[in-house]
């Protein structure tokens, strides 16, 4: 069903002529793929889905959020946002879900309790949905399943990830720039932010902030070298609300600060960089940030790192 589908899904509205002639075929296995190429062509078409991962989870529909009255099981949540996190690797058998929604527990009475949440799931995608009639977003082939989003639709970290390869791939630093900047843009929290203490969650949610650091660091080196300093510095911004240890990153606000003769940011920087830095980790400032420091103004640097940052 699922090849079926993305056959039709391509096809041209006058395919439906040649299919009803394609029915008249004499041979018999031409009339009855015609028949169910037909039958697939003349389905309503389904509304695009778009799923937000990153930050606060969303799904709509058609352009339309799903609300979160809908949502009756919390299994069901997680079976789509799983499917949705692992949609590049093609159908994933049912037990690889069980186990993630019911570790270590008998498979035989797992498999009812899935059933019932994938059930739930379906009403909650397509609250119209006939009985027996299958999904149009979740997929399945035997025991695995598949989501499928639609023709237009998309899960965002998947556009993020694929942001961030097309600007690895282009040889124009312009045009590199402009894929960060859209894959900054998609990152609107860690991953699924809400579900704090999901096991699953965390090796992609730290595999997903790695690839933003990364992203933020491309953008500032690009302005830092255009001499772009107020860009430098609102990506720099951006940066340390996810690290807010990265002591690079504050020496590169400094040294922006005092290119556009902001002298008073430039010694709230430091502060700020000192008070997470020693008070926080426990840690001394490098002797690189103190060297620029003094380098940049005349100020003391012995600033009480216990003071909170103005």
């Amino acid at each position: 069903q699922p090849r079926i589908r993305d056959l039709t899904a391509r096809m041209r509205p006058e395919a439906s002529d040649k299919l009803a002639l394609l029915q008249t075929n004499g041979n018999p296995i031409v009339r009855e793929v015609a028949s169910i190429l037909s039958k697939e062509l003349s389905r309503p078409t389904v509304s695009s889905m778009q799923i937000y991962l990153l930050g606060k989870f969303r799904v709509l529909c058609g352009g339309e959020e799903i609300p979160p009255t809908r949502w009756k099981s919390r299994k069901a949540r997680t079976i789509l946002q799983y499917l949705a996190c692992c949609r590049p690797k093609g159908y994933l058998n049912k037990e690889i879900l069980m186990e993630l929604l019911w570790p270590e527990e008998d498979p035989i009475l797992t498999s009812r309790r899935f059933h019932v949440a994938l059930a739930s799931l379906r009403r909650t995608l397509e609250p119209n949905l006939m009985r027996g009639t299958p999904s149009s977003y979740i997929h399945r082939a035997g025991d695995s399943y598949a989501l499928a989003p639609g023709k237009d639709g998309w899960v965002d970290v998947e556009e993020f990830t694929a942001e961030i390869r097309h600007a690895r791939e282009v040889m124009d630093p312009e045009k590199a720039l402009i894929h960060f900047l859209n894959a900054e843009s998609l990152y609107c929290g860690d991953f699924l932010e809400e579900d704090r203490y999901s096991d699953w969650c965390c090796e992609p949610r730290e595999q997903y902030r790695k690839n933003y650091l990364y992203v933020t660091r491309r953008i500032i080196v690009h302005h830092e070298q255009l001499g772009k300093w107020d860009q430098c510095i609102e990506y720099a911004e951006k940066h340390l609300q996810v690290d807010r240890y990265a002591e690079d990153i504050y020496r590169t606000m400094m040294v922006c600060y005092a290119k556009t003769g902001d002298h008073l940011s430039m010694v709230r920087t430091f502060r700020r960089c000192a008070h997470h830095i020693e008070s926080e980790l426990n840690c001394r400032l490098s002797e690189e940030t103190e060297l620029l420091y003094r380098r940049l103004g005349s100020t003391p640097i012995k600033q009480q790192a216990s003071n909170p940052p103005d």
